[in-house]
């Protein structure tokens, strides 16, 4: 046992300090915070965390609990809305991708990362920026739930120097594309929101993804709601006609308050998919299922069974949002009902344009637009 320390230091370095007849003078060295990839999203975040500030100094009382951790979202054209995390300590702010159409979260955090077919909105500047996160605390072999095993020799062999098998690799399989990498435990950081020994994958390659990684919020153990243990969240999105116009942004906050009914919001929650639940590495586990009730045209209701909108004993069907998705998508026996309805209800004021329909695979397509 190591010897305690001498019961009188403090109270002699005390008076020490006390009786001294010059004040003592102790410099503070602010330390340097790599540049934020976008200067004007950087001043929006400080923007709304100083009139936050403003707010608990003007009314002290209305704030009796933590007010919501929020973010500004701003659109891209490259696709996507991403917002900032800080990584690491001394913390590093990475804009990340929000999807909840993933339950993990990942950022291309290695010198040898590679990314074929990958959109990037600021050239390399993320990937060096990143480059310099290196894993610190690899977690024990035990991959998480529903994560299909990947090559790990290979991983070695080409990326890493491990003298164990002590990691826990990912492949993750997206609409568009895929990651693969290992996963880290580290330090996140939100708005004023901490959270150390956080899960995140630091891929080392990828196919058609964003070139600054994913915050997953999807419904799995390891996605950022679960981790933190968030009992609500909400985001805005706005339109993409407002793509790279730092001018205009929809918002992220975690755990908001509940909506207030004269807020004129309404709001609906998420189901549970049973059925994928209960089966280990169910593809459909991680999607946020809402309940729809019925679909309306014109204001008339289309006729579709209601088994058609919620999932079935297997946990196939039902009806899911997906932040990543651009269209909606709809199966067959749901789809061609809502087609005829719009079909009809349109017959005799616009013409559909079937050029258009083969040219898009969307349909229907009408023309709006008069003849010339």
């Amino acid at each position: 046992m190591p010897p305690s320390p001498p019961p009188l230091l403090l109270p002699f370095l005390l008076h020490f300090l006390a009786s001294a007849s010059h004040p003592v003078s102790l410099s503070l060295h602010r330390t340097p915070i790599p540049a934020h990839p976008d200067p004007r999203h950087r001043l929006a975040a400080l923007a709304s965390a100083s009139y936050l500030r403003a707010s608990l100094l003007k009314n002290p009382s209305r704030h009796s609990s933590p007010p919501p951790a929020t973010s500004p979202l701003f659109p891209h054209s490259y696709g996507g809305y991403p917002f900032g995390l800080t990584f690491g300590t001394p913390p590093q702010e990475l804009q990340l991708l929000l999807y909840n159409g993933s339950h993990i979260t990942w950022v291309p955090c290695n010198p040898s990362y590679q990314c074929r077919s990958c959109a990037s909105s600021s050239g390399n500047t993320l990937l060096l920026s990143c480059s310099r996160l290196m894993p610190k605390s690899p977690l024990p072999l035990d991959p998480l739930r529903g994560l299909p095993p990947f090559p790990l020799p290979l991983l070695q062999q080409r990326y890493f120097r491990l003298s164990c098998l002590c990691v826990s690799p990912y492949s993750l399989i997206y609409g568009s594309g895929s990651t693969a990498g290992l996963f880290m435990l580290e330090t996140m950081g939100f708005f004023y929101l901490t959270f150390p020994n956080f899960t995140v994958g630091f891929s080392i390659f990828s196919e058609r993804q964003p070139s600054g990684g994913i915050v997953g919020f999807g419904r799995s153990a390891p996605s950022l709601p679960s981790q933190i243990g968030l009992k609500r969240f909400f985001y805005c999105l706005i339109s993409r006609r407002y793509d790279d116009d730092t001018s205009e942004s929809g918002s992220i906050a975690l755990d908001p308050p509940k909506e207030d009914s004269s807020d004129g919001l309404s709001s609906t929650p998420f189901l549970n998919n049973s059925a994928a639940g209960a089966v280990e590495g169910f593809p459909f586990c991680v999607y946020c299922y809402v309940g729809l009730r019925e679909i309306a045209v014109g204001g008339e209701q289309v006729k579709i069974p209601y088994s058609a909108l919620v999932p079935g004993p297997t946990g196939e069907g039902g009806v899911i949002v997906d932040s990543g998705t651009t269209f909606t998508y709809m199966a067959p026996h749901v789809f061609n009902p809502v087609l005829a309805a719009f079909v009809d209800r349109v017959a005799g004021r616009y013409n559909r344009s079937k050029a258009l329909e083969n040219q898009t695979g969307l349909r229907p397509s009408v023309d709006i637009l008069p003849p010339l």
